[in-house]
This record gives structure tokens, sequence and C-alpha cells, in this order.
């Protein structure tokens, strides 16, 4: 059975953790975009890591970032609504494709089936369809061959529930010792 971990956008490093490890990559990747994929050889990238400060401490960020992506992703399942979480999806993949997208009419192809949709959000195909026609049905968005047209982007920021900028929900379920 086929599970979907995570989705990755340009500029992603796959993998490099396990080279680092030296542990076996336990997912395979899939592409459903056409994609350019630039493989470095385990050695090489395990010298340049060891030689190279600056590339070392910027590869060390992009790390953190897919760690806190992680954590964060796991973290909403927990606290986002369904909804909230398919509306971050989206706002998510707009801006992953658009680095300043238009405010009215923004076309979303998301190349996934439904039932991989609802896997990522964690809900069945049934409740996907079902929120996705009441999106509809409110004007949030509609579906034109294949493509979700968010109608205006600001109704995806989740008026029904506040939005946190990334970890400001563990700070205030987990406050440190002394803060």
């Amino acid at each position: 059975q086929q599970v979907i971990t995570s989705l990755r956008s340009k500029g992603c490093f796959l993998g490099a953790s396990c080279v680092i490890l030296q542990k076996p990559f336990s997912v395979n990747a899939v592409t459903l975009t056409r994609c350019e994929l630039r493989r470095i050889p385990a050695p090489l990238f395990i010298a340049v890591l060891k030689s190279d400060a600056q590339l070392c401490w910027q590869f060390q960020k992009i790390l953190c970032h897919e760690i806190n992506e992680q954590v964060n992703h796991t973290a909403e399942l927990g606290y986002l609504s369904a909804r909230c979480r398919l509306e971050r999806l989206l706002w998510n993949s707009i801006h992953s494709l658009h680095a300043c997208p238009p405010h009215t009419n923004v076309r979303v192809h998301l190349p996934l089936k439904n039932k991989e949709l609802a896997d990522l959000i964690a809900v069945t195909p049934e409740h996907l369809s079902r929120m996705l026609r009441k999106m509809q049905e409110e004007g949030v968005l509609r579906i034109e061959r294949g493509w979700i047209v968010v109608t205006e982007l600001h109704r995806l920021r989740g008026t029904h529930t506040p939005r946190a900028e990334p970890g400001e929900h563990f700070e205030k379920l987990s406050p440190l010792p002394g803060a």
C-alpha cells in the first residue's frame, strides 16, 4: 500500500539525512509533475559537507526547516479542523507555485487523486468531497476540469480558526520551564 509521507517542491533534498546517517532511505520518491532531479554521489556529498562550513550550515538550516515542517504537519493533524488542513494545503500549494499569487481566481492543479489528497489531510475521500462541495457552495472555490480555482485567496486563511506562525502553537502548548 502506498502512503504519501509529504509533498516536496523545487530545491528540496531527498535522502540526504539517510546519506549522512549511512542508513537506507525508507521511502520511494514519486514525481507528480515534470521535474529535474540531480544526483550527488554519497561520498562526494559527505566530503563537501565536511570541507565547506558555509555549505554545511546552509544544509543544516534546510534540514531544520524540513523537520519543522514535519512536526508542524503532525501537530496540525491534532489541533486543526479538517477544513483548516485542506485550506492550509491549498494555501501552501498556491504559495509554492507563485511567489506573489493573484488575490482572485487562483488556479491550483494538485496532481493527486482524491484518495491521496484525503490521506494527506487525514480524512476519508467522502469527507473531502463534502468539504469541497461546501467550499464551492460558500463561493470559496470552484472546480473546473481538474483544477481547483480559489475565488478569493484571503478566504483560505481560515477565518474560523486563528492561524499561527510555525512553532507558535508549540510555545503556547508546552512553554519551557522558567519561561
